[in-house]
């Protein structure tokens, strides 16, 4: 009942933050998911790749932490379960920064709190080595965001949309070539993009 419930709110949170953004710009949310090939970078349990499964099978999933991915593969008969599949959806453990994907291959790029992750286990690393009083180096959070927006860019086809929902308002991403179809800056940082 709990994962019936995280995948619906997983659902219904893309909607909430986006839909009428889309609309506004003559897109519907709805036309996005269900044609094209889209990619979650950075979807943790995949909650949102499997819903969105549900009517668009070219759908992905990368995620780097392995501790996620070995806790989907222990609960995918579960999670597919949950939708009538035979196995859980497609999701590959990759660094957003490298992604092993030819240039051009997503019509959608979908990306939440990706960016406000970034960096923790190297700040968490740093803090620890700071206490105990050894040397440490602290690699640039911004140039590891710079890999994985280039990335990203890289990946996604020409007129495609890359809809970018964030905890964190105080960093700047360079956004490249991308075009801001809707930038909101708040508590949250929402964008849509399209390159």
């Amino acid at each position: 009942m709990f994962l019936k419930l995280l995948l619906f709110l997983s659902a219904m949170s893309l909607r909430d933050t986006f839909s009428e953004p889309l609309i506004s710009l003559g897109y519907d949310l709805d036309s996005l998911v269900s044609n094209g090939k889209i990619l979650e970078a950075g979807c943790q349990f995949g909650d949102l790749v499997a819903e969105l499964r549900i009517c668009n099978p070219y759908i992905c999933g990368v995620d780097y932490d392995t501790r996620i991915l070995q806790k989907i593969r222990e609960n995918s008969a579960e999670y597919a379960a949950i939708h009538g599949f035979e196995y859980y959806p497609n999701i590959l453990m990759a660094d957003v920064a490298r992604l092993p994907f030819r240039d051009n291959s997503f019509d959608l790029i979908i990306s939440r709190t990706l960016f406000a992750s970034t960096g923790e286990r190297e700040i968490i690393e740093a803090l620890r080595a700071m206490s105990e009083n050894r040397p440490y180096e602290l690699s640039s959070i911004f140039d590891m965001q710079n890999a994985m927006i280039r990335e990203l860019y890289r990946v996604l086809k020409q007129g495609g949309i890359y809809l970018l929902f964030d905890n964190r308002s105080v960093f700047t991403l360079p956004l490249l070539d991308f075009k801001q179809l809707y930038p909101e800056k708040g508590r949250d940082f929402k964008l849509i993009l399209q390159k």
